[in-house]
């Protein structure tokens, strides 16, 4: 198989509480030659030290006044070298063999493909309540964006963690919209949509999409 770099880029913002989880989830990816990029958006938490324990290499951080997510990933997307790119928050969890299948997903089919997988959702630390859950919403096969968008029974689910991206695909069709704090991932995942010849299903692994977060 190929092995082209993987750029993950990572916003976060008082993420203290839940990036260490993420982060290790990112590392102990079965597809070995990616890079994790992580932008500290004005946090006021010890989000830093936190992500500076990790001694990894293949981790990178930056800091930046907050500026909101969309600025954010727009830098890391800037400090990024990979070919293909996932977006993804600080407080999900990626199940380990994710990476390894989307990149064989897109093996051989240009930049006007991406990759999507299953997702789960959890609320706050609840996960093993979510591990054996699959969700109907799910499209599980290959499907073009306008299969995507129609043959779902709610709205379709943007969350960026769901996504690989070719870089040239993302050159050609703009990046995050700063202007945005919120549905800024359906803005960014319509555009790109426009683009995008076929969609290809991953059925190796799937993220965990923490919800409500900041309850107690």
């Amino acid at each position: 198989m190929h092995t082209p770099l993987v750029s993950v880029i990572v916003s976060c913002y008082n993420g203290e509480k839940f990036i260490a989880e993420t982060l290790r989830s990112l590392l102990n990816q079965t597809y070995s030659n990616i890079e994790i990029i992580v932008v500290n958006d004005g946090s006021t938490d010890n989000s830093e030290a936190t992500v500076k324990s990790f001694s990894d290499s293949r981790l990178s951080y930056y800091y930046q006044s907050n500026k909101g997510q969309c600025a954010a990933l727009n830098v890391g997307f800037s400090k990024s070298s990979g070919t293909l790119i996932k977006f993804y928050d600080a407080d999900d969890i990626l199940h380990p063999e994710v990476i390894e299948g989307q990149v064989k997903a897109l093996q051989g089919m240009g930049d006007d493909c991406m990759s999507f997988i299953e997702w789960r959702r959890f609320y706050n630390d609840r996960l093993p309540a979510a591990i054996d859950l699959t969700d109907p919403h799910t499209i599980h096969k290959d499907c073009t964006p306008v299969e995507y968008i129609t043959l779902n029974d709610m709205p379709p689910m943007y969350q960026c963690g769901l996504w690989l991206i070719p870089r040239a695909l993302l050159s050609k069709t703009g990046l995050w919209d700063e202007r945005l704090s919120l549905i800024n991932d359906t803005e960014f995942f319509s555009r790109i949509m426009r683009e995008v010849r076929l969609l290809r299903f991953s059925d190796q692994g799937h993220t965990f999409y923490r919800t409500n977060a900041t309850e107690t």
